[in-house]
């Protein structure tokens, strides 16, 4: 059957995490199931909203600029402070400590802008941009290609971000360092498992 909107009314419908649970460890997947610990991957509440925080603000920064919210302009100084009070009112509207929103600014936010202002990735983004963020996908028959011919399976998983324009999943993450060369364990792995969800729905 298909289903307009919402979750599917069965259970399990393995998510993404599940199988990045179980790749780390057979068991840590009962531990999902059984004791809702949703991702073996962080470590405790405040690693998770860290996250959360980080993710949330990256969409703030892009939606503002689609919707003409704030534009960036002038030498970088400028637009790095703009950023920042952007960050800073963010934060605190979410209700985070200070000290800890210092903490994910120097580590993760300031490295993530210097990026992306280098790269000219947020000069490039306009009213006509198409950004999906915080993306639910689900289909109940994924085919995996096998050596005795092709199965099926459901998966369901929450992108962070899906890039129409530029034709991309992103998947951001605070693990790891900022400077990495190459994505944390099974993040490769996660994306191309929402990649197989996304490519098995039809247009």
């Amino acid at each position: 059957r298909t289903f307009a909107s919402d979750k599917p009314p069965f259970a399990p419908f393995p998510t993404v995490t599940n199988l990045m649970n179980a790749s780390l460890c057979p068991v840590a997947i009962y531990h999902d199931l059984l004791h809702g610990q949703d991702n073996a991957l962080v470590g405790g509440w405040d690693s998770a909203k860290r996250g959360d925080l980080f993710s949330g603000f990256v969409s703030h920064v892009k939606y503002s600029m689609k919707s003409g919210l704030i534009a960036l302009k002038g030498d970088r100084q400028n637009n790095r402070g703009q950023l920042l009070t952007l960050f800073s009112n963010y934060a605190h509207e979410q209700n985070f400590p200070d000290k800890a929103t210092a903490d994910l600014w120097k580590a993760f936010i300031s490295p993530w802008i210097e990026r992306k202002l280098n790269s000219g990735e947020l000069h490039g983004i306009t009213s006509k941009t198409q950004l999906f963020f915080e993306v639910t996908l689900a289909n109940a028959r994924i085919p995996f290609p096998f050596e005795q011919g092709v199965r099926n399976y459901p998966l369901t998983g929450r992108v962070d971000e899906i890039d129409i324009t530029n034709k991309r999943i992103i998947e951001r993450t605070i693990k790891g360092h900022p400077d990495s060369e190459s994505p944390p364990r099974l993040k490769d792995y996660q994306v191309w498992l929402y990649k197989k969800i996304l490519c098995s729905l039809s247009e």
